[in-house]
């Protein structure tokens, strides 16, 4: 499953809930990760739909507490129906994918949540979103939509955007062949600190690919 990490969605507060975000946000920074959960769970019960976010990571990297993935996609729905916060709708989508730790694995919901979450602005989202047209998981397979999303995630500077984008080029999977496309999007990936990408780059500059 895609590792799905923890950021402060407050830093600082307008009113007593925002305020609870922050210090949840700080015991977190220090890892005290139960502390966080605590702080957390109630201000996300009092309401708070950042803190609802938050705590939904804690429990779906198992941070101070038993991995609970049930209780992280519960969380990442509320979030995500809300509208607070994009990612929310991707995570969902992830778990539901991957179908872990009792959640019912759901390809079709997966890629609506994460349509939802692209739509939303959420990068990865589109990037996941990819890959289930590229794999056929919960949408008909569609290898040229697979790829124009690919590229426009890279063009949003999401690395393995690039990669994916740049493989499907070069290989001319379910596209036209572009060997020259190819090495440019590698050439991204590769500035953007991909190690493979810059080696398939070099492959191509080394049979002359202009």
């Amino acid at each position: 499953m895609k590792k799905i990490i923890v950021s402060a969605v407050l830093f600082f507060g307008l009113n007593l809930q925002a305020d609870k975000v922050h210090d949840g946000y700080v015991a977190y920074k220090y890892k005290d990760y139960k502390l966080a959960r605590v702080i957390w769970d109630d201000s996300c019960s009092s309401g708070n739909l950042s803190a609802c976010y938050n705590l939904a990571q804690i429990y779906s990297n198992g941070l101070g507490t038993h991995y609970n993935e049930l209780k992280a996609a519960k969380l990442y729905n509320k979030v995500c129906k809300s509208g607070t916060d994009a990612r929310a709708c991707t995570n969902l989508g992830i778990l539901l994918e991957n179908g872990v730790g009792g959640v019912h694995r759901d390809y079709y919901t997966a890629s609506k949540m994460y349509l939802k979450g692209c739509d939303a602005g959420d990068v990865n989202g589109c990037f996941n979103l990819g890959t289930s047209y590229y794999k056929g998981r919960g949408v008909v397979r569609d290898l040229q939509l697979a790829s124009a999303i690919y590229e426009d995630t890279c063009k949003h500077g999401h690395v393995y955007g690039c990669y994916n984008a740049a493989k499907m080029q070069k290989d001319g999977k379910g596209i036209r062949k572009n060997e020259s496309k190819a090495k440019r999007l590698f050439a991204k990936a590769c500035n953007m600190g991909h190690h493979s990408a810059c080696r398939k780059y070099e492959r191509l500059d080394e049979d002359g690919v202009k």
